[in-house]
């Protein structure tokens, strides 16, 4: 669900089927040079049943040590309840754009 968006721009449902990623070495590429951390507050809010986030974040850092900012998706089975609640982790409000309901 990362390494995809990041070489094809998007995520399809065909980017599930085994077909896809046997065609597709370059994935396994790409996750080998991959460091997924949990945020546990996603796992938490995803878990709650007032919010079943399905928030995300991503950050790229290069080999030469410069990175690219940091970018939350917030989204949920229902619309965030607040817009305080879907702040990246440096406390900057996304524009409501981000923000998908179901």
């Amino acid at each position: 669900m990362t390494a995809g968006p990041l070489i094809f721009g998007n995520l399809t449902v065909e980017h599930y089927e085994d077909s896809f990623h046997a065609a597709n070495p370059i994935i396994d590429q790409l996750r080998d040079k991959m460091e997924v951390v949990e945020d546990e507050r996603y796992t938490r809010e995803y878990l709650e049943d007032d919010k079943r986030s399905i928030a995300n974040a991503i950050q790229v850092f290069f080999s030469d040590g410069s990175s690219v900012t940091g970018y939350t998706a917030c989204a949920g089975i229902s619309r965030c309840l607040k817009a305080q609640r879907c702040r990246n982790l440096w406390g900057v409000l996304l524009p409501e754009r981000h923000y998908m309901g179901s």
